[in-house]
């Protein structure tokens, strides 16, 4: 016989005797065998096991010692093996609770509204009657629902279980994909559990919980800090996990892009502990509301798991385990609450307890922040790509999250120049529906009953994102009339210096001075006009009429490129840029510039892709005062998509803008075993000496290769609004209106892998799946989409171009009959200090809040000039919490200092009344 495992435990009796745990190997499983265990010749353990496993209690120690353990076989020679035994620490293990609900996935979710509010109302009872009851509510979502039907009686309990910590609040609006949220977004997401949550219930959450997101934007740790948040908690979920990484410890401090603020963040193995499921039980349901049972099994069991599981992760700082333990739309029950007690009957140490993440989190803090390990970089979600599942959309929300800007903006200048209303709530419900459209589980929704999972995503994911667009378009018609006449306005929302074009559709009005052009798609473009900052520029108009001349040439130029095509094979062959030589086109990719991309696996997991490209049907060169356009066409005959490309080239811009588009996809369309398999892409294989790719976060920027942590498969990245390649001398960005999501190198897709190293500069814009197709792809209407981006060339590096010039593509012009302003009314004198907001105050009448992200990476003394009377300025936080006033300011002129790659929020206050 020998010792096949030794595992000292960290369970410790009232005794003070500490439990080792030994398996052994070639037992004849007939006969008793003898053990004794010796502790520096002292004898502290004997007996006889009839086992092939079995646990011995030994004193405990305070410095290591060598333990000798003895096994006599049934009449045979005994065999001595040593150990070290080392001192154990006084585990605490405190259990997250919640009755875990997923917006879109869990049932109707009218009906899901009301049993949020009874869950908690539950909840509220058992806390009530038990002591060592605590719960958290995961996001203001369901506080909100809780609202919407408590008495005002339930709102007090509530109130009074806040304070006395047995009730928790996550402070995130809902289970939001936070690399889909824009800069504003990612706070005013925020505003809903920390601001209305301490207007109406007093609390101040200090926790950011993902209860089933495996990942969180880095642009989070610098936002949330900003709003009094301390800690995150993400967790593993989901097959498209890699392998786990053992290098990432499961808590560590987070640091943001800029090194100046860092949370506590605790990355949880999975909801409802893995294996723990299968020791507690695999769903709640299965023991109402005291039926639980924890026998002398399940105890074993439990001791074994958190035996192995601490041995996992020692050697660490710590002695506090978290432990989440919550699954998909399960009432509340003491079921946890009667582990707690049974397991602290038998063992001194570990101490269970129930417990809120504020309370624990805190107490990790406290007890060993110093000596926890420090991790700086992106945590990519393996779920984000999910975006692709609806491409229409997504295209809507991002086109609303670009209108909030204006519309806001627009409405706080039309209030404090002309009294008009400042509708404060239109924009908070309409952020609500934004994160309630970015809430993570519309996509995984396709088990059945379809019905119910159908009428989510189309009457509440869909309305929420469509019905905001039109809200926002009717306050946009009211503040900028479209222009119908021949006097207009041309308004420009930037604060900064800008020369940008106008981009309209045919029928549009447009400055008469401005040569125009009707492109073959009937969008109207013109040449550029210049501003200072936000402005209104009156001017004559015109109904464009201009339109392009189809040309039979090989070769075009522009004042920065030379482009050249080949009419046989109907492709783009060469993009020059004047200025460097430098050829952008890799002629050796596997596909053609702007290609559409048809890319399949049989298996759902498999990594091995098959691909199919178009059949060329046209190909076709058009010229005007403005711009030279190409126009291709194509027909893919797997997935019946027809496809149109249009590549427009601008005489005297370096932009390049491309749209491409498909319909009648019909391959999309199909049944549960189809879903997960069909993908579409849109190629852009560049050509750059060793490469290095950057992308945009909602405030800040990522390296690929290094500002990562590899916690999830890296396959495909997310995106604000642009991906940039730095070459040696020179580099390519590509800046997206509708689809964030890009592969990048080359098509990932299913690869599962957590690291990058790419040495190609090719850009792939993921631009469809079908992995909710028996819920999105229905129909042969439904399998189309249009995708806009624009392409820039440049020489040296992307720092200090491509964020300005992706802004200007972000913010068009505005073409309007008339404005509330006819003079410049702000004007920011840094690029690289971006604003994102301009608004009312939420308390103040007499206060307007401006909030910009430095964009650069460094640290920026800047100049705000404001074309109205202003009394004072002050730094607040992102929750409009005032911190200090700005002394420099006079004449209107303030001058504020914007931190690298951070929130800077600023409280104006004047001479008005909002």
């Amino acid at each position: 016989m020998r010792i096949s495992r030794f595992l000292q435990t960290p369970f410790i009796s009232y005794e003070d005797k500490n439990m080792l745990y030994f398996e052994v190997a070639d037992w004849d499983m007939c006969n008793p065998y003898e053990v004794n265990i010796f502790i520096d010749k002292e004898a502290v353990f004997g007996g006889k096991i009839f086992a092939a496993s079995f646990s011995a209690m030994i004193p405990c120690y305070n410095e290591e010692r060598l333990a000798t353990v003895c096994i006599t076989p049934f009449e045979d020679t005994p065999v001595d093996k040593e150990f070290l035994v080392v001192p154990q620490k006084h585990w605490e293990i405190p259990l997250l609770y919640s009755s875990h609900e997923d917006l879109g996935y869990c049932a109707y979710i009218e009906k899901l509204h009301y049993e949020c509010y009874e869950y908690l109302k539950k909840a509220m009872e058992l806390c009530q009657k038990h002591d060592g009851f605590k719960y958290m509510i995961e996001h203001y979502w369901w506080l909100d629902a809780f609202d919407s039907y408590a008495t005002e009686e339930e709102k007090a309990l509530l109130k009074d279980l806040f304070v006395k910590k047995k009730i928790d609040l996550s402070a995130v609006c809902s289970g939001v994909h936070t690399s889909w949220a824009s800069s504003e977004q990612l706070v005013r997401g925020m505003y809903f559990g920390c601001l209305e949550a301490k207007e109406k219930y007093g609390i101040s959450p200090k926790c950011a919980f993902y209860v089933d997101l495996s990942g969180v934007s880095w642009s989070a740790v610098n936002c949330f800090t900003k709003m009094g948040i301390k800690y995150i908690g993400i967790l593993a979920n989901g097959f498209r996990n890699s392998s786990p990484n053992t290098n990432i410890p499961p808590l560590f401090w987070w640091e943001d892009i800029s090194s100046n603020e860092r949370v506590l963040l605790w990355n949880q193995r999975s909801y409802r502990q893995h294996g723990l499921d299968g020791i507690w039980c695999d769903t709640l349901r299965q023991y109402p509301e005291g039926s639980f049972y924890f026998d002398t099994t399940k105890m074993l069991k439990t001791e074994k798991w958190f035996s192995e599981r601490i041995s996992q992760i020692e050697p660490c700082a710590y002695d506090i385990l978290p432990i989440s333990f919550y699954d998909d739309r399960e009432p509340p029950t003491t079921m946890l609450l009667t582990v707690c007690e049974e397991m602290n009957k038998k063992w001194k140490y570990p101490k269970f307890s129930m417990e809120i993440p504020s309370v624990f989190m805190s107490k990790l803090e406290e007890k060993y922040g110093d000596s926890i390990p420090t991790l700086r970089g992106d945590i990519s979600d393996q779920w984000a790509d999910f975006a692709t599942i609806a491409p229409n959309l997504m295209s809507k929300k991002r086109k609303a999250t670009r209108m909030l800007y204006d519309v806001e903006m627009l409405s706080t200048f039309d209030s404090v120049i002309n009294k008009a209303k400042y509708n404060q709530k239109s924009f908070r419900d309409i952020y609500f529906k934004l994160c309630e459209f970015d809430e993570h589980c519309w996509a995984t929704s396709s088990k059945h009953p379809q019905k119910m999972h159908r009428h989510n995503i189309e009457k509440v994911k869909a309305e929420s994102v469509l019905s905001s667009v039109c809200e926002l378009d009717k306050m946009l018609t009211i503040l900028c009339p479209k222009a119908d006449s021949e006097e207009i306005s041309v308004i420009s929302t930037i604060p900064g210096c800008r020369k940008n074009h106008i981009y309209g559709k045919k029928g549009d009005y447009v400055p008469k001075h401005l040569k125009h052009q009707v492109l073959p798609n009937e969008a109207v473009v013109t040449e550029t006009m210049e501003f200072e900052g936000v402005e209104a520029r009156r001017t004559e108009g015109i109904l464009p009429y201009k339109e392009s001349i189809e040309i039979d040439t090989n070769f075009i130029e522009t004042d920065f490129y030379k482009i050249s095509v080949n009419r046989q094979t109907k492709r783009i062959v060469s993009l020059i840029d004047k200025e460097s030589g430098a050829e952008y086109i890799d002629s050796q990719a596997r596909f053609e510039l702007g290609q559409f991309v048809y890319a399949y696996t049989e298996q759902k997991t498999d990594s091995n892709l098959s691909f199919e490209i178009p059949k060329k049907t046209d190909f076709k060169l058009y010229e005007g005062d403005v711009a030279y356009v190409l126009v291709q066409k194509g027909y893919e005959e797997q997935s019946g998509a027809i496809i149109n490309t249009q590549f427009v080239f601008y005489k005297h811009e370096r932009t390049i803008d491309v749209d491409v588009s498909y319909e009648n996809a019909t391959g999309l369309i199909g049944d549960f075993y189809d879903r997960y398999k069909k993908n579409y892409f849109f190629a852009f294989p560049f050509k750059l000496k060793n490469p290095k790719f950057y992308t945009e976060l909602p405030s800040g920027e990522k390296r690929e290769d290094t500002d990562y942590i590899p916690l999830n498969a890296n396959d495909f990245s997310i995106t604000q609004n642009w991906i940039a390649v730095d070459g040696e001398n020179n580099g390519v960005a590509i800046y997206t209106r509708d689809m964030p999501v890009f592969h990048l190198g080359n098509i990932k897709y299913n690869q599962f892998n957590r690291e990058f190293s790419e040495d190609k500069a090719h850009i792939y814009l993921y631009a469809s799946s079908n992995r909710c197709n028996n819920l999105i792809y229905t129909s042969v209407e439904e399998c189309q989409a249009q995708y806009h981006l624009s392409i820039l060339l440049y020489n040296g590096k992307h720092n200090d171009i491509v964020p300005t010039w992706s802004n200007e593509n972000e913010h068009r012009l505005i073409v309007s009959k008339k404005i509330a302003f006819d003079k410049c009314m702000l004007r920011v004198d840094k690029s690289n200090v971006r604003l994102v907001s301009i608004k009312k105050a939420e308390k103040e009448n007499d206060a307007i809040v401006l909030r910009f992200v430095e964009t650069e990476c460094k640290e920026t003394e800047c100049t705000l000039e404001i074309f109205f009377n202003t009394k004072k300025a002050v730094y607040s936080s992102n929750d409009e919490a005032e911190l200090e006033e700005i002394t420099n300011i006079k004449d209107n002129i303030i001058h504020f200092i914007a931190q690298p790659y951070s929130y800077t929020t600023i409280k104006v206050y004047g001479d008005f009344d909002i």
